[in-house]
């Protein structure tokens, strides 16, 4: 399922981060319902993607959420 449009680009570390935490705990997307969440994906061609990623992953772990590579 696809969560995301093609057009919606959020450029702030700090409010992927709070969409995603809230994602993750409460299973709800841009102020709608959306579904249980196993495994997210960053995009790379963002030039903040390692940025994002290294916030997103302490925010995470600071929520008690684990956060491991696939195998």
């Amino acid at each position: 399922m696809l969560l995301c449009s093609s057009n919606l680009v959020i450029k702030s570390p700090e409010e992927v981060a709070e969409n995603v935490l809230r994602l993750v705990k409460d299973g709800i997307l841009y102020g709608e319902k959306a579904v249980r969440v196993d495994t997210l994906c960053l995009h790379g061609d963002n030039p903040r993607a390692a940025e994002n990623a290294k916030l997103l992953r302490g925010i995470l772990t600071k929520n008690g959420i684990e956060v491991v590579g696939l195998k």
